[in-house]
């Protein structure tokens, strides 16, 4: 880093506040542990109902960045 103000900051800053560095990789990370599970009863009816986790901060901003729900 040749930027002094970088140096002191710590490195190279991105979206709110996150340290850059292999940015893709931390957030495709994060994003993959979002998952979209089918759930059946045990009566061993057909019934099943989608469940889906509450989403971190990161993934909410990343949803709300795309213009997407995580409820697909």
């Amino acid at each position: 880093m040749h930027d002094p103000a970088l140096r002191q900051q710590g490195g190279p800053q991105i979206h709110r506040g996150r340290p850059a560095g292999s940015q893709l990789q931390s957030l495709l990370s994060e994003l993959a542990t979002f998952t979209r599970n089918t759930m059946a009863l045990a009566n061993g009816q057909h019934d099943t109902f989608l469940l889906y986790p509450q989403p971190t901060e990161l993934q909410a901003a990343a949803f709300d960045l795309l213009g997407i729900s995580p409820r697909m």
